[in-house]
């Protein structure tokens, strides 16, 4: 199973049972602990308190940081992570196996349903009705910003950042990124037929096209 990084916001620090019950039980699960979040590079969750996130919510609203679990009192919690957009929330007190169930849940479940196949990734891997490739890091990242709202319209300037490239006015560095990822996703899902599971929406960006169409798709075994 791959290492799951998790990056803990916590201005109170208060995980360190947690995180010696869990790890215990999961040694794939890798801790950061900090005060402010990292780059979504360095992390695949986000664990936060409540009230970290009201104090910085400019952060995970403006850059659209997900995925991640908010806990917190009852009271705050749930209605914080709906306005942080948040993939899931618990309340105090944190039980390690409750915990550990959203970690994997939200960590491991990566996942896009183009309507006519759904491809899963991980790290290494993007697999789909008709096989499965090796994939790069940065195909990974993009896979994991496009799967969160499927259908969302992402800016070049959100995809650079949320993947780290290196983007300008007269660059085409997410342009060609995309392409490639584009023809991974066709080769796995098995189209025949002329279908783009990616599309461009011009002077905005990109976004998934889901779409249910007969004998579009490879269905032999």
């Amino acid at each position: 199973m791959d290492t799951i990084n998790i990056n803990w916001i916590d201005k109170k620090q208060n995980y360190h049972s947690f995180r010696q019950e869990l790890v215990k039980f999961y040694p794939t699960i890798s801790f950061k602990v900090t005060k402010r979040p990292v780059s979504y590079q360095q992390t695949d969750l986000y664990i936060l308190d409540a009230d970290f996130f009201t104090e910085e919510s400019s952060y995970f609203v403006d850059q659209q940081a997900p995925p991640s679990i908010i806990f917190g009192e009852e009271k705050k919690v749930f209605q914080t992570a709906l306005l942080a957009d948040s993939s899931d929330a618990v309340s105090l007190p944190l039980e390690p196996n409750e915990l550990a169930f959203r970690i994997f849940k939200n960590a491991l479940s990566s996942s896009i349903d183009f309507g006519i196949g759904t491809v899963s990734f991980s790290k290494y891997e993007l697999k789909g009705p008709e096989g499965k490739l090796n994939i790069q890091y940065n195909k990974y990242l993009l896979l994991r910003l496009f799967s969160h709202n499927s259908g969302t319209v992402y800016s070049r300037e959100t995809i650079a950042r949320f993947t780290g490239m290196k983007e300008s006015e007269d660059s085409r560095v997410v342009d060609v990124h995309v392409s490639k990822l584009r023809s991974d996703l066709i080769a796995v899902l098995g189209c025949k037929a002329d279908f783009n599971p990616i599309v461009g929406i011009r002077r905005k960006g990109y976004r998934t096209e889901k779409k249910i169409v007969d004998n579009l798709c490879k269905t032999e075994n």
